[in-house]
This record gives C-alpha cells, structure tokens and sequence, in this order.
C-alpha cells in the first residue's frame, strides 16, 4: 500500500473534536502516503450526529461509515464503545491520537505513516490489531522504539 485515507473527526472550529468520533461536527479526510505527505481531501458534514442512540448502539456508528465511504482509518482523541467495536469488527481501522494542540495532529500521522499503513494491511489481510492503537502526538518518538 503506497497511501490511505483517514478520516478525522473535528469540531465546529476545524480542530479535533474532543469527544466520540461519531459526535463530530464534521469530518475532514486526509490521503496520508508513504512517504509521510498528509494531503488534505474532502469535509464531510456529520448529518448522523442527532440519531438518538444509546451509548455505544451501532447506527450512528454505520451511517458515519457509510458517508465516509470509501476509507480505510478513523482518527479520534478517544476511545468509545463504538471504536471498540470497529477494532473487533469493522474493514476500518480506528485510531486515537493524544495531542495537547492541534498543530501536533497531522505531524504524528505523517510520522506514524508506516505504522498506520501497516495496521490498514494487517486489517485487510484478515489479521486486525486486537485493540484501539493510541499515538501520543506530543512525543516525537515513535511508541515501541
């Protein structure tokens, strides 16, 4: 794989939305490729954000999906039920990154591009990550070295 897309979830100023990805105000997907370019693509409004689910029900979590069709990752600043469920189940892959400004965001994909296009691989291979993985943006060493 030579680059994917993820979708990043945003709040109503165009920074990452604190809360659960499928709370979002908008979602903005970006083509992260090998070589580390984070080019910026579509913004996807959340028309999903007002179904009246309980927490962790799958309907939101599937008509996000659906909008943000095709993709192969999902980029939020926390863990929910439904990204639990995306790790066990679902052909995208969820990610959490832990940033303290929003300026730290797209540097930590850029340089956990091989490892994110490895996870993506894996996951299409039929071999998920048994978890959510979480970056730590504010490090500039990678997790694991």
């Amino acid at each position: 794989m030579n680059s994917i897309t993820l979708a990043i979830a945003r709040n109503a100023h165009g920074g990452l939305y604190a809360g659960h990805f499928g709370d979002a105000d908008f979602f903005a997907a970006y083509t992260l490729r090998a070589d580390g370019a984070c080019l910026p693509g579509r913004i996807v409004p959340n028309t999903s954000k007002t179904l009246d689910e309980s927490h962790g029900a799958t309907g939101k979590m599937k008509s996000v999906l659906a909008a943000l069709a095709p993709l192969h990752g999902v980029v939020a600043a926390r863990i929910s039920p439904n990204f639990k469920r995306m790790a066990r189940e679902a052909p995208i892959q969820p990610v959490v990154v832990r940033c303290s400004s929003e300026d730290q965001l797209l540097p930590c994909l850029s340089r956990e591009c091989t490892r994110l296009i490895e996870w993506v691989a894996r996951r299409r291979q039929g071999n998920p990550l048994p978890d959510v993985p979480v970056l730590d943006a504010s490090s500039d060493v990678p997790p694991g070295t």
